[in-house]
């Protein structure tokens, strides 16, 4: 299933793909879960998907490179474990160049948009004063705090997700160069 509207191809993946975070992003932003069902289905088909009609080992490469960005920042509470295992299925559907452009748009909008939440809230201070005690605690006893010193503010990170996954699908359907090239690394 090809459809061809600017020189590239959208694909049974990029259509998958954009379903699922798209479903994702609806539910986090409702009840602020990423639900198990919706990961496992999506790693359920991306594994079937990739099993007879891509590369498994892409997929599984990808999906790896997801966990081990994904769990560090999980421990540091910068993201859900749903969003995690979201991340990890849309690996799986993917290949490793376009899911490593898809983190790049994911990590540019995320930033950008916890700056803006930030400033609209008027949460710098707290966030100072977080990170402060965060990097305290760590540096002396070489694991993140229970709770920290004041409510900050949160962001459901599917809509990161969902809007830099989109962008990477657009960008490669029009054709646009990746940020990240692996042939020039």
């Amino acid at each position: 299933m090809r459809f061809s509207p600017g020189g590239n191809t959208v694909t049974i993946p990029f259509l998958a793909i954009l379903i699922l975070t798209c479903i994702a992003l609806i539910t986090d932003i409702k009840s602020r879960i990423v639900p198990n069902w919706l990961v496992g289905i999506g790693f359920l088909t991306g594994l079937v998907y990739q099993l007879f009609f891509g590369s498994i080992w892409q997929g599984l490469g990808a999906m790896l490179l997801a966990f081990a960005i994904g769990f560090p920042l999980f421990l540091l509470r910068g993201l859900g474990a749903g969003d995690v295992k979201l991340l990890m299925a849309v690996g799986l559907w993917t290949n490793m160049v376009f899911f490593l452009n898809a983190l790049f748009w994911i990590a540019v909008i995320g930033g950008a948009l916890t700056v803006l939440a930030i400033l609209f809230h008027r949460r710098g201070k707290s966030v100072y004063l977080n990170l402060k005690y965060f990097f305290y605690h760590l540096l002396i006893f070489w694991k993140p705090p229970e709770q920290l010193v004041i409510e900050s503010v949160t962001l459901p990170y599917c809509v990161p997700i969902f809007l830099g996954t989109a962008y990477a699908v657009a960008a490669h359907l029009l054709g646009f160069e990746y940020p990240i090239d692996p042939q020039t690394l």
